[in-house]
């Protein structure tokens, strides 16, 4: 849920008709915590600091992995990279192989309301 005055990060999907996930996992046990799914050239906002769990371990870091199509992809992102950055894209280069960008946060973003 997102809560006014707290900042946004938009997830964002320019894969065409492949859907995308990020599985949020804490480590070492591979628990799954919580699936986001982005469908057909769609975008999500999210909370900046909605994977920042209170309950953090140095021993267990959380990561969220990339799935597209239901297969892992092997790239991961952490909970900071949320709050750094404002947008992250979800992408194909002109080769075909997966791009993540991250549009980093300005301070007009700190505002931003839901």
């Amino acid at each position: 849920m997102v809560t006014p005055w707290n900042r946004v990060t938009v997830i964002e999907s320019r894969l065409g008709d492949i859907t995308a996930q990020l599985i949020v996992i804490a480590h070492p046990t591979d628990n799954f915590q919580e699936t986001i799914t982005i469908t057909s050239d769609k975008k999500i906002e999210v909370s900046a600091t909605r994977f920042n769990f209170a309950d953090y371990n140095p021993g267990r870091p959380v990561t969220i992995k990339l799935f597209i199509d239901g297969s892992d992809t092997g790239r991961f992102l952490i909970p900071t990279d949320f709050t750094t950055y404002a947008k992250i894209l979800i992408d194909r280069d002109a080769d075909g192989k997966l791009k993540i960008k991250g549009i980093k946060a300005r301070w007009t973003d700190f505002g931003r309301i839901k």
